[in-house]
């Protein structure tokens, strides 16, 4: 185990300097979403919504990332990734900012969307950058770092997730007590889209056709 690790650490610092901040962003970007795994069902809860409409709420934004992740991908490949995942960031940004008004059900599946269509912008296009930026030999390490870095994130999101139980055990308000979670999300996604494009990485983009097929 110890071998292992250290085996990846040196790998790591081997990497060139977009491979680890990618390595970086995909860990920023984690972060939020263990918060959406797990407050977010808790808070719709509280609001009063049934199980029925939570899971609904889940199942639009799964449904929309499944059915546009491949046209998005294309799209990547021809426009560029880093601005495709970029966009991806802001929308996932925007779907947090909303969670604060979820009492009214069109913000809420509003919200499912735009979650949807962020991760259908940016899951595709965030491995295949992995993939430029790392050389053959090193591929394999680059990906298991970036998984590892990103549970750690998730799970470390997931536990920032109790921040609204301590808030209301101090007599915060249910929405006053769950807002600055849901908006320091929001703007850690800002950070990493912002992080992506900046990135030192020069992309060839294909040219422009009409439609989505090559």
């Amino acid at each position: 185990m110890r071998a292992s690790l250290r085996e990846y650490l040196a790998v790591f610092r081997g990497l060139n300097r977009p491979a680890k901040l990618l390595i970086v962003v995909g860990g920023v970007n984690s972060l939020p979403f263990g918060v959406f795994s797990v407050a977010l069902p808790i808070y719709l809860h509280l609001l009063g919504y049934p199980t029925v409409v939570i899971g609904t709420v889940f199942s639009i934004q799964g449904a929309v990332a499944v059915v546009l992740i491949i046209p998005f991908g294309i799209l990547a490949d021809r426009y560029g990734r880093k601005r495709i995942v970029a966009l991806g960031g802001l929308l996932s940004a925007a779907s947090f900012f909303l969670f604060p008004f979820a009492d009214v059900a069109a913000f809420l599946y509003l919200a499912a969307v735009l979650a949807g269509l962020a991760g259908a912008l940016a899951f595709a296009p965030y491995q295949a950058m992995l993939a430029d930026v790392s050389r053959e030999e090193e591929r394999t390490a680059v990906f298991g770092m970036s998984s590892f870095v990103g549970a750690a994130a998730g799970a470390l999101g997931a536990l920032a997730a109790s921040t609204p139980a301590l808030l209301r055990g101090a007599r915060w308000g249910l929405l006053s007590a769950y807002a600055p979670l849901f908006v320091g999300s929001g703007l850690v996604i800002l950070l990493g889209a912002v992080m992506v494009a900046r990135l030192p990485i020069r992309e060839e983009r294909r040219a422009s056709r009409r439609g989505l097929l090559p």
